[in-house]
């Protein structure tokens, strides 16, 4: 049997239509955008039918209070689809998917003709007093209640992987030089 608490805590990480006034995003231009995953140093695995690219999220679209009930992730599903309407607006086949499985971390798909894919990951630079609120043992998803029991660690964890794209690259840059 699955302990309640888990069961809460996949209950929370669902993700919800989004509010109107949680999700409003001016759309901006990306911050910052830069390869990401293994292509760049070379360690992809023979046959790679893609490439990672990661857009940076323009500062001031996500707030100190954002990290709270999905409010982020809410942000980042407007943004990426904001960016897949620019693309084919520019002319190419971009479509918004899960990434692995995974509804609460939609990256866009670029396809070209004659070229091989690129997924468009998005990215946070998210600040030390932030990534703390994220910490494993943190709740950051409020029931309707009001209450925050349960740590939610599997939000957290998806928070924070969109904080560690360039740590990734640079630690994995560094191992292979």
């Amino acid at each position: 049997p699955v302990p309640p608490s888990t069961l809460l805590e996949t209950a929370c990480c669902v993700p919800r239509p989004a509010h109107a006034a949680h999700a409003a995003v001016a759309y901006a231009p990306p911050a910052k955008i830069f390869a990401g995953g293994s292509w760049l140093s070379r360690t992809c695995l023979r046959g790679s039918e893609h490439l990672d690219v990661v857009a940076a999220l323009p500062d001031g679209l996500i707030g100190p209070k954002d990290v709270a009930n999905g409010r982020y992730l809410e942000k980042r599903d407007v943004y990426l689809r904001a960016c897949a309407r620019a693309l084919r607006r520019g002319g190419l086949d971009a479509s918004v998917s899960p990434l692995q499985g995974d509804d609460r971390a939609p990256i866009v798909i670029v396809r070209a003709p004659g070229a091989r894919p690129v997924r468009v990951h998005a990215g946070w630079a998210a600040d030390a007093a932030t990534i703390k609120k994220l910490a494993p043992g943190r709740n950051n998803v409020r029931d309707a209640a009001g209450g925050a029991d349960v740590p939610t660690r599997s939000y957290n964890a998806c928070l924070l992987r969109d904080t560690a794209h360039a740590r990734h690259v640079a630690l994995i840059h560094r191992a292979c030089s």
